[in-house]
C-alpha cells in the first residue's frame, strides 16, 4: 500500500500471539488510516491519538485505546470490537499525548486475546530506522 511504503513497522504482543502494525507518522497516514484499503493483514498504531473514525471503510475495525508512550507495555484503556463504516470514536477525559490508538481488522483481538484492562507490548520489528528502543522512535 502506498501510503505505508516507507512506514516503520511494529509487533504488537498479546496474551494469544502478535500482531504486525504500520506506525502512523505522516499526516496522510494519520488522517486516512486503513480507509480506502481492500483488506489489511497488518493493523496500525496512531500514537498521539485518541479519536478515530471509519469513514471509506471497506471493513469492520477492532480498535483499542492505549496509554502511551510504551514504557513495560500499554495498558488498554478501552476497546471497540467490530466497528463498522461511518462511525467515530473518541476517548473522552485523556489527554492526546498520553494517548494511542491501535486498528486491526475486525476479529484480530478476540483472536490475540487483547482485552481492556490488558496490556500489550509494542517492539520494532522492521522498517525503516528501526532500530532503537521503541518508546523513543514512537514517541516523536
Amino acid at each position: 500500500m502506498r501510503r505505508f511504503r516507507f512506514a516503520r513497522t511494529l509487533d504488537v504482543q498479546a496474551a494469544g500471539g502478535s500482531l504486525e502494525v504500520w506506525l502512523a507518522q505522516s499526516f496522510g497516514a494519520r488522517l486516512l488510516g486503513l480507509a480506502g484499503v481492500d483488506a489489511a493483514a497488518r493493523g496500525l498504531l496512531i500514537p498521539r491519538c485518541r479519536a478515530v473514525h471509519t469513514y471509506g471503510m471497506r471493513f469492520g475495525l477492532d480498535v483499542a485505546f492505549l496509554e502511551w508512550p510504551p514504557a513495560a507495555g500499554c495498558a488498554v484503556l478501552r476497546l471497540h470490537e467490530g466497528v463498522g463504516p461511518r462511525r467515530a470514536l473518541r476517548l473522552a477525559g485523556r489527554r492526546t499525548r498520553d494517548t494511542a490508538v491501535l486498528e486491526a481488522p475486525a476479529g484480530a483481538f478476540l483472536a490475540l486475546g487483547v482485552r481492556a484492562g490488558a496490556t500489550v507490548g509494542v517492539r520494532g520489528c522492521g522498517g525503516r530506522g528501526a532500530a532503537g528502543p521503541p518508546a523513543a522512535a514512537c514517541a516523536g
